[in-house]
């Protein structure tokens, strides 16, 4: 049985998803770089102290987000346009409006991977796709594609591996230049391809000789609301509008 170890994890992850989507569309309204920045300090704090992963991965993911966002606000600002010009050199031109829009784009960006952070760390990609079916609805043979993809993606990652050593067995990982890297792509995309077509057509017929179709039917992972979910909620409403309140 696939057992939470933290709080955000026993949140329902069809109801987690929904907040994080609404927050996530509502943030875009928002142009306040004190309110943006209260919002990313929160999310950094609920992000280091609810994900279930050791100190060393939580700080490691947030590096390659910490560096997305730094270039994304840092190219608006040093090629941004606007009138009232405070720096410029060659052509680097920073002026006080293309600083703004760069810190709320930088600031934004950081809030938006803070949110998928905390999502992805602490939902179970199966569970996850079982409160879809049975919370919203969704049809389950989209949510078993989409859950047997997720599940094929280690297999493929494997068969690249294999490939890729069979190719430097037999010496093809010699070729250099244009001609050998477009090599290199015909033999992995054909490859890669054709088995991934075979395997989509087994997993299909299996499907439809199973029923994956619309109807009612019986799960092995039943998800339901919970006072967690309550407590989820609660937790979100304080903290945004504290942010909103104390801005």
């Amino acid at each position: 049985m696939l057992k939470p170890t933290s709080f955000f994890e026993r949140v329902n992850p069809a109801l987690k998803f929904l907040i994080f989507f609404t927050i996530t569309i509502s943030t875009l309204f928002i142009h306040s770089l004190t309110t943006l920045g209260a919002l990313v300090g929160c999310a950094l704090l609920l992000y280091l102290l609810f994900s279930p992963m050791k100190w060393r991965w939580r700080l490691s993911l947030l590096l390659p987000f910490l560096l997305l966002s730094f270039t994304s606000g840092i190219t608006v600002m040093l090629f941004g346009l606007g009138d009232d010009v405070l720096f410029q050199f060659w052509w680097w031109r920073i002026s006080s409006e293309s600083l703004l829009n760069g810190s709320i784009i930088m600031l934004r960006t950081l809030y938006f991977s803070l949110l998928g952070l905390s999502f992805a760390t602490t939902t179970n990609p199966v569970l996850f796709f079982y409160a879809l079916m049975q919370q919203f609805r969704v049809p389950t043979f989209i949510a078993y594609s989409f859950l047997t993809v997720f599940r094929l993606l280690p297999i493929m990652l494997e068969e690249f591996t294999i490939l890729t050593k069979a190719m430097r067995v037999r010496g093809m990982h010699k070729q250099h230049g244009l001609a050998g890297l477009v090599a290199k792509l015909k033999r992995y995309s054909i490859t890669m391809l054709s088995q991934s077509i075979r395997r989509a057509f087994k997993i299909s017929v299996a499907m439809s000789a199973k029923k994956f179709k619309k109807g009612p039917r019986s799960f092995y992972y039943i998800t339901t609301y919970s006072r967690n979910d309550f407590y989820y909620v609660l937790l979100w409403l304080v903290v945004i509008g504290s942010c909103l309140f104390l801005t």
